[in-house]
């Protein structure tokens, strides 16, 4: 067993540190709607299957969005008939897409660590399984 493994093995359960929690109103329909399709059972990994879909999302919205820029610049460019100032433009604008890729691969590189450390698997947290 790793130090992580035996740590969270021997912390309290959550129910005996906080009590019992009630779903809020309106989770129950999302959960429902969960179980129904088959993604989850029982409501334990609600939050979990929440936060994965919410991730897929953003990662959809931002590669949209980083191909929208990447579009913008090369219009730019070709618009912009050998300015200097263009060309500068043009170059933040790409630069700043390629970070935000590398921010996306980052933020996947570390649910992935972050599932492998203390879960012992690295897809726990990106693409969970119930």
């Amino acid at each position: 067993m790793t130090f992580f493994s035996t740590l969270i093995a021997q912390a309290p359960q959550l129910e005996e540190v906080i009590g019992q929690i009630d779903t809020p109103p309106g989770v129950d329909k999302q959960i429902e709607t969960a179980q129904a399709s088959g993604a989850i059972q029982g409501n334990e990994n609600a939050l979990l299957f929440f936060v994965s879909n919410l991730l897929k999302i953003g990662t959809i919205i931002a590669g949209l969005y980083v191909l929208f820029n990447i579009l913008l610049a090369a219009y730019d460019l070709l618009s912009s008939q050998g300015k200097a100032e263009a060309y500068k433009k043009v170059r933040d604008k790409v630069t700043m897409s390629v970070v935000g890729l590398f921010i996306i691969v980052i933020a996947y590189t570390i649910g992935g660590l972050l599932g492998l450390i203390l879960f012992g698997d690295a897809g726990y947290l990106l693409n969970p399984v119930f």
